[in-house]
């Protein structure tokens, strides 16, 4: 697995969201590769991360949060 670095300041920055998607996209990619290896197909396991991912969200917050952060985030 790839390192993954600190957000380059603590607390909220601009560029925050972009450096955490830079960071996640060595793990992820990795995931993917290995996925592939196993003999799953690049798009099923692109949309079972998805998936995974957004299941996730939703567990840590409602629904009306969730809706909150990705617009701060975008």
């Amino acid at each position: 697995m790839p390192f993954i670095r600190s957000p380059a300041v603590h607390g909220d920055y601009e560029d925050r969201f972009m450096d955490c998607q830079h960071e996640a996209d060595g793990p992820v990619s990795c995931l993917v590769a290995d996925m592939v290896a196993a003999g799953w197909d690049g798009q099923e396991a692109l949309a079972a991360i998805i998936e995974v991912a957004d299941s996730m969200m939703l567990a840590y917050a409602d629904r009306k949060a969730v809706e909150e952060i990705l617009k701060r985030l975008r």
